[in-house]
């Protein structure tokens, strides 16, 4: 059975560009809290929808349960986009074969013992080729731990990029329903 990770909320929390995807019947993170750390929420990936935002995110954040409902082509769009994907109780190995990042190599743990944990990967682009990519996995021990590792990633992200993703518009395709 998997842990929804809560806390009180913070003054200090950052307010991050990305836009989550939850299970809509048991999210990981807290609903209320995302919001507040200014993690647009969107409706079921199960249905079609158009989101708006008035930057494009810098991360895309998916649970587990909601993952395969999401058309792919459009994750890796994504993240050629220079964008972070995130994948909440996705292990790594996983959730790059979905994106498309070919350089999981050495050992990843691949389960935390039923403790939320979380895994992204990134790929930014120059000129057509990767410049940088990475893949990474850790436990959620703390949602501000959580959130703190994620700004660190975007911050560094923002610092590292030469080429930023532009445009306001995302359109989300999603699988038909079988």
């Amino acid at each position: 059975m998997q842990r929804r990770v809560t806390t009180t909320t913070a003054s200090n929390i950052p307010q991050l560009a990305a836009i989550y995807y939850p299970d809509p019947t048991a999210p990981v993170l807290d609903l209320a809290l995302a919001h507040e750390w200014g993690i647009q929420l969107v409706g079921s990936p199960a249905e079609p929808f158009t989101l708006t935002t008035r930057a494009a995110p810098e991360a895309v954040i998916i649970d587990r349960a909601v993952l395969a409902l999401v058309d792919t082509t459009w994750l890796r769009d994504q993240q050629r986009q220079g964008r972070l994907i995130v994948g909440l109780n996705v292990p790594p190995v996983q959730l790059a074969t979905i994106t498309g990042y070919t350089g999981a190599t050495g050992s990843f743990r691949q389960d935390w013992a039923g403790q939320p944990f979380y895994s992204f990967t990134y790929q930014w682009q120059q000129d057509g080729r990767v410049t940088q990519a990475g893949l990474s996995s850790d436990a959620i021990t703390s949602p501000l731990g959580f959130i703190g590792r994620l700004a660190s990633e975007l911050q560094t992200q923002r610092e590292s990029k030469v080429q930023p993703p532009t445009g306001v518009a995302i359109a989300v395709a999603t699988r038909p329903a079988r």
